[in-house]
């Protein structure tokens, strides 16, 4: 059931820090019921898999926003892009404005600090 998934994602993995609302939206929008009553990604696994396996170079795209941008990075001590390829990165866009570090965060920062992002 939804709600098992939502007891059994709360407090871990790479769910570890999201907000109960975001993570009770992904649960109610992103699992589908089957006939038998329990729950799967409505994503087709292979074309999720398929994200990781050959993701979209964006940071070749992002030279061509000329709008103000402001970037938020996770903390890479969590693993993600050390500060000064964050930079780099930043750099790229066509209008850079700011860029954050945000601590105590990994990529699912909009699930975990929503107020802020």
């Amino acid at each position: 059931s939804r709600q098992e998934a939502f007891d059994n994602y709360t407090g871990k993995g790479a769910y570890k820090h999201w907000q109960p609302e975001q993570l009770r939206l992904f649960v109610d929008s992103a699992l589908v019921a089957n006939a038998d009553g329990r729950v799967q990604l409505k994503c087709d696994p292979e074309q999720e898999a398929e994200v990781y396996v050959a993701p979209t170079p964006i940071i070749e795209r992002v030279s061509s926003i000329m709008c103000p941008v402001t970037v938020l990075n996770a903390s890479p001590s969590n693993g993600h892009v050390p500060a000064e390829r964050a930079l780099e990165n930043f750099r790229n866009f066509g209008n850079p404005r700011a860029l954050e570090i945000l601590p105590n965060c990994t990529h699912f920062m909009p699930m975990e600090i929503p107020d802020i992002v």
